[in-house]
């Protein structure tokens, strides 16, 4: 937390902070709160400085304002929150076919109806509970015409490891 414009300096836990100086670090537990110790009346820039392990950083500050409540409330609250997004993967993959004009086999689109799945080698759950089995199916891509996949928008953990196989495609390709 920092203290904002409003603030030219605070005292936070025996020690005086300046404007814009970083005056706190406080950690989410395992379900995302976080608490801060007891601090002066004003606005303060509360930012993220590290994102959990698989998400993005959210780079937006976020302004909290502590304010009198009155001489019967001992200690005043105000809260923020934070989203990240998931880390997305890009995935790659070129096949292959050959072709051969006497029999018809390669020139006639048939990149267009291969399909592959994204399985996952183990089993991914996520923060919420909720999980895909080991051998379970994440994604199923399709190869454009020169016979590319691209995706990225692949809800694929970053650093996981997964399987990609062939689903479905004409007999003999």
């Amino acid at each position: 937390m920092v203290p904002s414009e409003i603030i030219r300096a605070v005292w936070v836990n025996g020690k005086l902070y300046q404007k814009d100086e970083m005056c706190l670090t406080i950690i989410t537990d395992e379900n995302g709160i976080a608490m801060s110790c007891e601090l002066y009346l004003g606005e303060y820039e509360v930012r993220e400085v590290t994102a959990p392990n698989g998400m993005v950083l959210n780079p937006e500050s976020h302004f909290v304002e502590l304010v009198y409540a009155g001489q019967n409330v001992a200690v005043t609250e105000t809260a923020t929150s934070f989203e990240n997004e998931r880390q997305k993967v890009e995935i790659s993959l070129v096949k292959s076919i050959e072709q051969n004009e006497h029999f018809g086999i390669g020139t006639n689109g048939e990149m267009k109806n291969i399909t592959f799945g994204l399985f996952s080698a183990e089993e991914i759950v996520s923060t919420s509970g909720t999980f895909i089995p080991a051998d379970g199916l994440i994604e199923i891509v399709s190869l454009n015409e020169d016979g590319k996949i691209i995706s990225r928008n692949s809800r694929v953990p970053f650093c996981q490891t997964m399987i990609i196989q062939l689903v479905d495609s004409i007999a003999g390709i």
